[in-house]
């Protein structure tokens, strides 16, 4: 299990890291690594650990993404819940499409989770504490993922049975 947060590696370097290309938004190869080709970088992050489990032998290991998501608040114009909703349904619809990576093309099922449920206002970690689908203290959606007759995203996952894409907290 890994957690996978392009939008840490979009703050450490937002000189060097496109928000189109964090948030799964562009077709245009932005990231080249010798003969691969990459549109975003939650590829490239797998694609890392891959290389990483056949230096030790590790290729037939499941690899599940325990976390990722994008906070809706806590670090100005960067964390809003447009920008979450962005990320977490352009995330759904990459890994419902089940085409693997540049290093790994073949249809492979990746368990995947958004974190977080809700926001943890209590979390002593600031930069985790906006990660919630739900508002916590309403219980209302913080931004349009879930609607309620369903998110055809999710229904897709829940009808297909193939993935498990939701919420979940530490």
């Amino acid at each position: 299990m890994v957690n996978v947060y392009p939008y840490y590696d979009y703050i450490a370097d937002p000189v060097n890291n496109r928000l189109d290309f964090v948030q799964f938004a562009t077709d245009e190869t932005v990231l080249i690594d010798g003969e691969l080709n990459y549109t975003n970088l939650y590829d490239a992050t797998l694609d890392v650990l891959y290389w990483a489990m056949e230096r030790v032998l590790a290729r037939d290991v499941h690899l599940a993404v325990s976390e990722t998501g994008w906070p809706t608040a806590g670090n100005g114009n960067i964390t809003t819940p447009v920008l979450a909703a962005i990320y977490n349904i352009n995330f759904a619809n990459h890994v419902l499409r089940n085409s693997g990576t540049p290093k790994r093309p073949e249809p492979v099922n990746v368990d995947a989770f958004i974190f977080g449920m809700f926001d943890e206002n209590l979390d002593p970690n600031v930069q985790r504490r906006h990660f919630g689908i739900f508002n916590t203290s309403t219980l209302e959606p913080v931004y349009p993922l879930f609607t309620t007759s369903g998110n055809k995203h999710f229904n897709v996952a829940q009808k297909v049975g193939r993935k498990r894409i939701g919420g979940c907290n530490d």
